[in-house]
């Protein structure tokens, strides 16, 4: 057995003998029957000690199946070693069983993170969690909202889904809403009220995820999400850093389905005496764990996963969500910033000149085609399009594509992947804007809506091009 092997034993059993905040001696006997067995070593404890929880789920995932059946077996001795499972207890078990035995049918990760000050999370929240919108999932979940809620708070969990919590507040009388959040958040003047109460009620699961599960708590590996559950199963401490971790199981069958075997094999470990008392109602609300992040990412904007709208009309590049827009910028820089943003949805903007006679003549029809689109743009922002500067020649591209740069650098932390709103080189040698199409619209001023290109008739016009 390797050495990394042994310290993620130890990390594991440590965690489980902190978890309920109870240190029984028959523990530690079991304890030293599992450094027997393992013939786990002092160095391998020091190593021990340096390794997260995820990490150590990780190591262990990757172990033969033998010593994964002998370690559920171990572990769950520990548990039961002073003839007790607690609460904290149980979801360890929950988290080793459906991340080590082959018995679980869900894929399961175990995700440790040192979470910012501001974000207090509550242990009975179960999140629902989607990198994408994935439509059969939630249509399973809307249908049996109420089953999934009841069965969750019979084992003292409250099941947080997002669209239910816009739902919930779009119940609520707009001058009421207004009311409660400027109880909430007194230095919000009357226009971010307005705003919150809107991006409040059309909150998705998916933005939630990328703005702040990804953003905010840094758990990269759910940008990309499959449907799943979240849940906390502990905190563990690693050279003096308080670190949660967090259990994800994914949901590979109908959401009720999976849910209830959640339940089952929680009840099979630990018995419950009292419901959860904190849920939602008529004219109640939750305002604590993700209930709270929810506000707390609107009012606090720092990193506001931000469409950027085009507005030819006044002359601007807008941040809405995070109510801000890009300033210090000339009429060169902002035309060629709206032109990679409208290419970057075909692979951006090549600037190589290739070799061969026939690509090359390739080439100078696509620069060309390239250069009137950035001069109609360009008019378009209120210069003469005669004047407009030859982006071809890098002398005139690179400074602009600087400048752009560093004005989307003074914004902070404000923007959630602040990178992703860079002109940047790709893989192919393409500048491009890195956020999603959905993100890229524009302002139209015959209809008077903010929409995506494609719905423009003058910037689907240079798309055709």
């Amino acid at each position: 057995m390797k050495q990394l092997e042994r310290a993620s034993i130890i990390r594991i059993v440590s965690d489980m003998v902190k978890a309920d905040a109870i240190i029984d001696m028959q523990e530690i006997v079991y304890l030293n029957c599992i450094r027997q067995k393992y013939n786990i070593k002092h160095e391998d404890e020091v190593v021990a000690e340096t390794i997260t929880l995820a990490e150590a789920f990780q190591t262990l995932n990757d172990a033969s199946v033998s010593l994964k059946q002998d370690l559920w077996g171990d572990f769950k001795g520990m548990v039961l070693s002073d003839n007790a499972c607690s609460r904290e207890e149980a979801l360890f078990l929950i988290a080793i069983v459906s991340c080590l035995s082959e018995r679980f049918p869900n894929n399961s990760m175990v995700y440790s993170v040192e979470l910012p000050e501001n974000i207090k999370l509550d242990n009975s929240q179960v999140l629902y969690v989607e990198g994408e919108y994935y439509k059969e999932t939630n249509r399973e979940i809307l249908v049996h909202y109420r089953e999934i809620l009841n069965e969750l708070r019979l084992i003292g969990f409250n099941f947080v889904y997002i669209p239910k919590v816009g739902e919930h507040y779009r119940a609520l009388a707009q001058e009421d809403l207004h009311t409660l959040i400027s109880f909430l958040y007194p230095s919000a003047t009357t226009a971010q009220i307005e705003l919150f109460a809107k991006q409040l009620m059309a909150l998705s699961t998916s933005d939630f995820c990328k703005n702040e599960i990804v953003g905010k708590m840094k758990m990269d590996g759910l940008a990309h999400s499959l449907p799943s559950i979240m849940f906390r199963i502990g905190i563990s401490s690693i050279k003096g850093r308080n670190i949660d971790n967090f259990l994800v199981m994914s949901i590979e069958e109908e959401a009720l389905v999976a849910v209830r075997r959640f339940v089952d094999t929680f009840v099979s470990m630990y018995k419950p005496r009292i419901l959860n008392p904190v849920y939602e109602g008529k004219q109640r609300f939750v305002y604590n764990g993700f209930y709270k992040q929810i506000f707390d990412s609107f009012i606090y904007k720092k990193g506001i996963r931000s469409s950027v709208v085009i507005d030819l009309m006044h002359g601007d590049i807008l941040l809405p969500e995070a109510d801000s827009k890009i300033t210090g910028l000339h009429r060169r820089e902002k035309a060629l910033y709206a032109l990679f943003l409208l290419e970057s949805s075909s692979g951006g903007i090549n600037f190589n000149k290739p070799n061969g006679v026939k690509s090359l003549d390739k080439y100078k029809h696509r620069i060309a085609a390239i250069q009137r689109k950035y001069e109609i743009i360009y008019e378009n922002f209120g210069g003469e399009r005669t004047k407009a500067p030859q982006i071809e020649l890098p002398e005139n591209r690179l400074p602009m594509i600087s400048l752009i740069k560093r004005q989307f650098r003074q914004l902070g932390d404000l923007l959630n992947q602040a990178d992703d709103y860079l002109v940047q080189r790709n893989m192919f040698g393409n500048y491009c804007v890195t956020i999603p199409k959905e993100l890229c619209l524009c302002y139209d001023p015959v209809t008077a809506r903010v929409c995506s290109f494609e719905e423009s008739d003058f910037w689907g016009r240079l798309l055709a091009m």
